[in-house]
């Protein structure tokens, strides 16, 4: 369990209203204005919103799978308070699914080539999990045990790889796809509440990218795949 003087209340309620805003913005649809791409001073479209969507409660994470024309919102409020994953058709502009994952889901990643989304459980404070979801048929297929209090998630579909930022333990547990188990757990910043939070992965340069929430800074992992 976290010890942090914020505590765990603390903690949920920043990084939640801050993932809020972005999943919002991120719904918020966007196209270029068509004024300012006609502009003859050769200027960048300015993105304007073209439609707002109302999904579970509480929006935190957002992920897109093109090819499928599907989108993936982790509502860490939805399904009366313990969570749900609702599941957007891009081109309906609209929630197709709901779907029950775990308590509290708080981020989402989708590996398109694999037709897998992975979403991460996180208010447990002894055992979150991550949810591994069949995005063809929008069914739970796996649930991995993480350990407490895991935050955001990445993945390197070339590497078959799924990284996750816990914000307990100052670990990055790292799954293997193609088996659906954790294979390593990474130690990550200093003190007792270095925070990781977000991760973000650059699968041709074999480097991970994951947020300290507490020490204000970032960390740099050479992936080696």
């Amino acid at each position: 369990m976290m010890t942090n003087s914020r505590g765990r209340t603390g903690w949920r309620a920043i990084r939640w209203s801050r993932r809020g805003a972005l999943a919002a913005l991120m719904l918020g649809l966007v196209l270029p204005s068509a004024a300012t791409a006609r502009g003859s001073t050769g200027a960048v479209a300015t993105p304007r919103v073209i439609a707002t969507i109302p999904v579970g409660r509480d929006p935190t994470g957002v992920a897109v799978d093109p090819a499928a024309h599907r989108a993936y919102v982790a509502d860490v409020g939805g399904h009366d308070d313990s969570g749900s994953l609702s599941v957007l058709d891009t081109r309906l502009r609209a929630v197709v699914d709901t779907l029950i994952t775990g308590d509290a889901p708080t981020s989402v990643a989708v590996d398109p080539a694999a037709h897998r989304a992975y979403v991460t459980n996180s208010d447990n404070s002894d055992s979150g999990t991550v949810s591994v979801l069949d995005t063809r048929r929008d069914t739970v297929v796996a649930t991995v045990d993480v350990g407490a209090s895991p935050a955001g998630v990445a993945v390197d579909p070339a590497a078959h790889r799924a990284y996750v930022a816990k914000l307990a333990n100052n670990s990055l547990p790292v799954l293997d796809t193609r088996r659906t188990v954790v294979v390593a757990t990474i130690p990550l910043g200093s003190g007792p509440d270095a925070g990781p939070d977000g991760v973000a992965v650059d699968p041709a340069a074999h480097r991970a990218y994951v947020t300290l929430y507490s020490n204000n800074s970032l960390s740099v992992l050479d992936t080696g795949m």
